[in-house]
């Protein structure tokens, strides 16, 4: 008898310390959050908008109408004087305990972002169940409510079609909220986040969203300015956050070639001057051809230089753009200021609290070098190739 207990005595001490689910949610009473809306009222108080997902309908859209798209969620929304309260006012709605475990997209109205995001990156990045593999983007001269309820009908909810719009454009969706985060944490860069903007169609009552650009904030974490598609283009290339897109060149009294590019690389190199600052950036990258709407024989040496010669040239002023935007602007998006800090420690030291005006007063050389790797299989535009009859 003793030996049995000598035996079974460990198996009860340690079943007594094992622990169990008991405060386990079941999915069925679990409401799921596909996306999450915020937006700044014209009183001062804050709307939250949340997307649920539905489950009982997914088999219930067969007939084909895309309007039976949102039966697969429903958007329900809270009003407060702070993102919590507002928060709180959506949770008594439901029959469910809201679950943001899954959600993956924060849409943002542009009223609440020129208002400012210090509010909202409080509470969310003390929120144990927000992901910080989580997509932001800025509705233009919009509410975030307004693409939460849109019908979009590429994929089962308008929340998905944004974030894989933003993935499509070049951007790195799953992780917008952390590359925000850490740029607010990085002195002497101004954070960013993408743009979206919603339009209607007036003969068939549908809507469309579109990435427009780059929304560009300032130390306050309020919005400040926006770059649009070209300047996106160079500021993803720069920061190393693209590999492809497409560009039209024009051609000095000749007509527009379209090209794609890919296999983009860019190097910044920067140097002290009697002690400011002078960068020099490198562009480099793949081109292919894809439409000659010019009378140039691509096949010809002479031509052939005139398009490589236009092209470096439409790469150079298009960064020189952005770049002379974002120096009026004093808003080093880029990150000079970390190749200074690397470099130059002690330098940076000194420049942090001036690196505004420091940056916009800034030398910063541009070079372009593409390589043609592909011309298609005419030479020459096909309608102004002569008929050999």
């Amino acid at each position: 008898m003793r030996w049995m207990l000598h035996r079974l005595l460990p198996l009860v001490v340690i079943s007594c310390l094992l622990t169990s689910c008991w405060d386990r949610v079941e999915l069925n009473d679990r409401a799921v959050i596909l996306g999450w809306g915020m937006d700044k009222e014209k009183d001062g108080q804050y709307l939250a908008s949340a997307m649920i997902f539905i489950p009982q309908s997914n088999n219930n859209n067969s007939d084909g109408n895309l309007a039976s798209l949102s039966k697969h969620f429903e958007v329900f929304t809270g009003k407060g004087r702070s993102i919590m309260e507002a928060a709180n006012q959506i949770q008594p709605k439901l029959s469910r305990t809201i679950f943001a475990g899954n959600r993956r997209m924060i849409v943002i109205g542009e009223s609440m972002a020129r208002d400012g995001l210090s509010n909202i990156l409080d509470e969310y990045s003390r929120n144990k169940d927000v992901r910080l593999r989580t997509d932001m983007v800025i509705v233009e001269k919009g509410t975030a409510l307004s693409l939460l309820e849109m019908v979009y009908p590429l994929e089962d909810s308008p929340a998905t079609g944004a974030l894989k719009i933003h993935e499509n454009t070049g951007g790195l969706a799953d992780k917008a909220m952390v590359y925000f985060l850490q740029a607010i944490n990085d002195p002497g860069k101004s954070p960013t986040l993408p743009q979206l903007s919603l339009s209607s169609k007036e003969q068939s009552h549908k809507q469309e969203m579109q990435m427009t650009g780059i929304a560009v904030f300032d130390n306050n974490l309020k919005m400040k300015y926006k770059l649009n598609v070209d300047e996106t283009h160079s500021f993803f290339w720069l920061t190393k956050k693209i590999n492809k897109f497409s560009i039209t060149v024009p051609i000095k009294e000749k007509g527009v070639i379209n090209v794609d590019m890919h296999r983009l690389s860019s190097k910044i190199a920067v140097k002290l001057v009697q002690g400011k600052p002078q960068f020099e950036v490198k562009l480099k990258g793949d081109v292919m051809i894809v439409e000659n709407e010019t009378a140039l024989h691509l096949d010809q040496m002479e031509d052939f230089k005139k398009v490589k010669e236009a092209l470096d040239l439409k790469c150079k002023t298009d960064m020189e753009a952005f770049l002379n935007h974002i120096q009026q602007e004093k808003t080093d998006v880029v990150g000079f200021n970390g190749y200074i800090h690397r470099k130059y420690p002690r330098t940076w030291h000194k420049m942090e609290p001036t690196w505004g005006p420091d940056f916009a007063r800034a030398s910063i050389k541009v070079q372009a070098n593409m390589t043609l790797r592909q011309i298609g299989l005419t030479g020459t535009s096909i309608e102004n190739e002569e008929d050999p009859d």
